[in-house]
């Protein structure tokens, strides 16, 4: 991965690096497990990192020295086109147009020299794309990165959805890197999603981002802590999720060294 002008190597003694993550956050655990993981291997006392997410249970996590986040107002998928707000009764486009405002002003203020964007390119309904102008416009020299799964859902679908989202001119012209969370040789999301030359030649294989297991001593405990019986099936609920956030899973780094294999406890505590 490059870091671009100014890199923590590069910098001077009492210079920080700083490094604006945002994380798609309408449904579950994994986007901003997944942003924590590559945060906590980004981090280091030269860099400080700012997540903007709107996930409910952020504030669960704990979060480590140089790492911190804004929390935007929560939205909840109900079907492929609408959303709405998790907490608050307000009109949909006016929570979006909060968590907008919030989000430019954010990167207005902190003027990062890297930004990296989880999954959607333009975010949630385009909610990003003011902030990658602004930055093209008034911050040429921060990076703007994209952060994706290798594979993001069947090929076609993904071709006709950014197609008609005009994905692949944004990600010629306002992203300087993609990071492909994943193995070129296990799927190669350049060719099956139609990417350029020009493109391709931005994109990097990170690997898997590999979590750690705690020790089973420590996954009974969580699970007594909080009523989890082990062995049974059971729905997402905050419960679960606060378990899940405070220790039952927690990041590793680095996030590019390749796939790691795990054993998860699963004998009865």
């Amino acid at each position: 991965m490059r870091w671009g002008r100014g890199r923590p190597g590069n910098m001077g003694k009492n210079s920080i690096y700083k490094i604006l993550m945002y994380s798609h956050d309408t449904y579950g655990l994994g986007h901003i497990r997944r942003t924590m993981a590559i945060a906590s291997h980004l981090r280091s006392p030269q860099v400080n990192i700012l997540i903007l997410t709107g996930s409910p249970i952020v504030g669960r996590f704990a979060f480590p020295e140089y790492i911190d986040f804004v929390r935007i107002p929560g939205m909840i998928k109900k079907t492929n086109e609408e959303y709405q707000p998790l907490s608050i009764k307000i009109n949909p486009r006016h929570a979006m147009a909060i968590r907008k405002n919030i989000i430019t002003a954010t990167a207005k203020t902190f003027q990062p020299h890297l930004f990296i964007v989880d999954k959607e390119p333009l975010g949630l309904k385009k909610e990003v794309l003011p902030t990658l102008q602004w930055l093209r416009r008034c911050m040429p020299q921060t990076r703007t990165i994209l952060g994706l799964r290798d594979i993001m859902d069947e090929a076609a679908s993904v071709r006709k959805d950014w197609t008609r989202k005009g994905i692949y001119d944004l990600l010629e012209n306002l992203y300087s890197e993609i990071w492909v969370y994943g193995l070129r040789e296990f799927y190669d999301p350049i060719s099956e999603y139609g990417l350029s030359e020009s493109v391709s030649r931005k994109m990097h294989f990170t690997g898997y981002i590999p979590r750690r297991v705690p020790a089973r001593e420590a996954v009974c405990s969580i699970r007594k802590k909080h009523g989890i019986r082990p062995g049974r099936s059971w729905s997402w609920s905050p419960r679960a999720a606060a378990a899940t956030a405070t220790g039952c899973w927690t990041p590793i780094s680095p996030c590019w060294r390749g796939c790691r294999r795990v054993r998860r406890t699963s004998r009865a505590c």
